[in-house]
């Protein structure tokens, strides 16, 4: 009688450990992989608002001479090379047109910003549906608009529609506006799965 008491002592004791530690198992996986989300989502908003930043940067028409400067270095260190490659074309050099191709240029030296963000789309996918991608997508996509823009426009410096996507100053222009758009949307899905991890800023008084 003593013995079968201690067997079934024994069963529910061991019941009773392996159901604490399924728990702590599934406790520890949900806080693991919501402190993962959060982390991945602060760092998708953050690589998105940087990409929409130098965007927006890029198409500014307002220029120094020491980037004019640096294109014609550019341009000249592009055609040495393409010397030594046979059939290749090199480029025009049209001094007065160098402004056309401060898009580029701008979003050349800020490499790592475009590739950081072309890495986001598989991670996109973890946690979120196809919703995001397509917003990531279409906003590299500008990426690629407005090089191309940039680069029609130095062959054909008139051409209003190349003008109206290489460059603008204002933020209200039909790409600077999807631009914000597009940032605002992943916002708005995004924010509240970080925003109750900020701490409150405390102000003088």
């Amino acid at each position: 009688m003593i013995g079968d008491i201690a067997n079934i002592i024994t069963a529910v004791t061991a019941l009773v450990m392996t159901g604490i530690a399924c728990f702590a198992l599934y406790t520890w996986r949900k806080e693991f992989i919501g402190k993962r989300k959060i982390e991945l989502t602060a760092e998708i908003m953050m690589t998105v608002l940087e990409f929409q930043d130098l965007l927006i940067q890029a198409r500014l028409d307002i220029y120094t001479p020491q980037e004019i400067d640096e294109i014609k270095k550019w341009l000249n260190e592009v055609n040495n090379k393409k010397l030594n490659i046979p059939n290749s074309m090199l480029w025009p050099m049209y001094p007065d047109r160098m402004f056309c191709l401060t898009p580029i240029h701008r979003l050349n030296k800020n490499f790592e910003i475009t590739d950081k963000f072309s890495k986001l789309f598989n991670k996109g996918l973890i946690y979120w549906d196809e919703n995001l991608l397509r917003l990531l997508q279409e906003l590299h996509s500008f990426l690629g608009k407005i090089r191309y823009a940039s680069e029609m426009l130095y062959e054909n410096p008139e051409n209003t529609e190349f003008q109206q996507i290489a460059f603008s100053s204002k933020t209200t222009d039909p790409l600077s506006k999807r631009i914000f758009d597009i940032g605002d949307e992943i916002k708005l899905n995004l924010e509240p799965i970080y925003k109750d991890q900020q701490t409150k800023w405390k102000k003088l008084k």
